[in-house]
Order: structure tokens, then sequence, then C-alpha cells
């Protein structure tokens, strides 16, 4: 996670999708499953430039980034903030077929608006992009991770269970990314239940983002 947070601050991966969240004119953003909650910080900069509050949640929430804390929150079992746009980050494929339709209608059931932004296809160019950045990027960028630690050095550059532990991570995430088939299916359940979906892809400097917007 420290490793993804830095190497989304450095190639600034989510910065495209600053456009897309400001069109909502959201009032107020909570970001699911937020992880480091750097991604959506970086997704948000505009509009939080502008006043929109954001609140980072988290099933296991892991510390506090910049000014901003992380909210203990399971979004299966837990009842979400009040908002108007909810949105997970390089996140949505670590649940089953179920579990997304349920997150995506829970998060719209008041009218609110749901963003999915994925940066993983089940592709091979996508795998061997993933592959050579989670073999070569800890090395490249161990000694920029913030907080400093002694234990990125270590398990690095001496040790290197970390690179192996970041490329097995980062090729299982590719093995559970959502085909085209599943996001037609999600598509249709939802808007089986009178949702509205928009999807597409935005250009960003390393490859492209997949984004799901449900309303």
């Amino acid at each position: 996670m420290a490793f993804l947070s830095c190497l989304d601050r450095v190639t600034k991966l989510y910065e495209p999708v600053n456009e897309v969240i400001a069109r909502l004119e959201p009032k107020k953003i909570v970001d699911m499953a937020t992880g480091s909650g750097e991604s959506a910080l970086k997704a948000t900069e505009d509009v939080r430039k502008m006043g929109v509050e954001i609140v980072l949640t988290d099933k296991y929430p892991h510390g506090h980034l910049q000014e901003f804390s992380i909210q203990e929150i399971d979004v299966l079992s837990d009842e979400l903030p009040e908002a108007n746009l909810y949105t997970m980050f390089n996140a949505f494929h670590h649940f089953d077929e179920s579990q997304r339709l349920e997150i995506a209608s829970k998060a719209t059931e008041n009218k609110s608006a749901f963003l999915v932004i994925e940066p993983l296809r089940p592709r091979i160019s996508v795998f061997i992009k993933v592959l050579i950045a989670t073999f070569l990027g800890p090395l490249l960028l161990a000694l920029f991770i913030r907080p400093f630690s002694w234990k990125w050095i270590i398990f690095t550059y001496i040790i290197p269970i970390g690179i192996l532990v970041t490329a097995w991570d980062g090729m299982a995430s590719v093995i559970k990314s959502l085909s085209e088939d599943e996001w037609q299916s999600l598509t249709t359940e939802l808007m089986a239940h009178g949702r509205k979906v928009e999807q597409g892809l935005l250009s960003s400097q390393y490859t492209e983002l997949k984004y799901f917007l449900v309303t």
C-alpha cells in the first residue's frame, strides 16, 4: 500500500479524474476502501480547492494522510456517511459480483452518485505494464516512500521480500480485474434497479483508467 501510494503520487495517475468529478459538482464526497487515501486526494484536488468536503473510509484504516484521518467503515455492513458522491479507486475488483451490485446500489439509494475508477483490465498489455512496474518500481521508489522507514530499504534492497509481495499483489489484481462482460452484466443489473450508468476510459500518462459512474 505504501508503494502504491508513492507510485500514484509520482505518476499523477489519477489526475484526469479531477475533470469527471468537477463535472458532477459534488457537495460532499465519501471515498470507500480508500487504502492510503492518496488516490482519492489526487483525484479530488480541484474540487477540494473550491471547498468540497471529502471523507476517507476503509475497513482497515491504517493511519493519517496529511490533515485527513481515515474512518473505519465496512462498505458491505456499515451505514455509509451521508454524501452526494461516493468514490472507489482501484478497489472494486476486490469484491465479487453480488458485492459489487450491493455496493453500487447502496451508494446510490438516496439519489447520490457512485464513481468507480479502475486502472486495471484483464489484458496482456496491462499485465506486462504491471509486472514491470511492480518489479522495478520498488527499486526506484523505496527511498521516496513517505513516511520514511528503514523497513522499505531492508525489504527492498537487502531482503527483496517487498518486491516479491508487490509483484504478486499486482499480478493477482490484474487477474481479478473486471472484463467488459462483467461490467456489462453489472450495468444490466443496475439499470434493472432503476439506475443510470455512464462508463468509458480516461487517458492518463501511463495507462487508461476505466470509469464507471452510477446515478
